[in-house]
């Protein structure tokens, strides 16, 4: 997938407006700076402890920046109503982690709707700071 992008952003990498790492976003480290826009697809089910995963990369973004969590279940008899209360779960941890102006988009697709939740990092405290 990193070579896939690299090829396909080819331009944007020589410019210095994209960066590409492959990794665990546990294990994500400070020296990769700070971001405008953060965004992750079908990976938040993965998460072991998905606020402190969501307060991590709050503390990544610069204020006013924005995260993007896509989520499509893919699980043997997955439903729409699967897909709309992963993305309440998803808001509830977004808020959790200190995260502001929370909103869920819903688009229904085949074989079942995807979520996209998006949040702004705001500069008031988080609830778990």
């Amino acid at each position: 997938m990193v070579q896939q992008a690299a090829k396909r952003n080819k331009k944007l990498i020589d410019n210095g407006k994209l960066k590409l790492a492959l990794g665990s976003v546990e294990t994500l480290g400070a020296d990769l700076g700070s971001f405008d826009k953060i965004y992750s697809v079908n990976v938040v089910q993965f998460w072991e402890e998905p606020v402190q995963v969501f307060r991590k990369l709050r503390s990544m973004l610069r204020p006013g920046g924005i995260i993007v969590t896509a989520y499509m279940p893919r699980h043997s008899g997955a439903t729409n109503e699967d897909a709309v209360a992963k993305g309440k779960q998803i808001e509830n941890w977004l808020l959790e982690a200190g995260f502001g102006q929370v909103k869920t988009h819903t688009k229904m697709m085949k074989p079942v709707a995807v979520v996209a939740v998006v949040a702004r990092r705001s500069d008031t405290p988080s609830r778990g700071e």
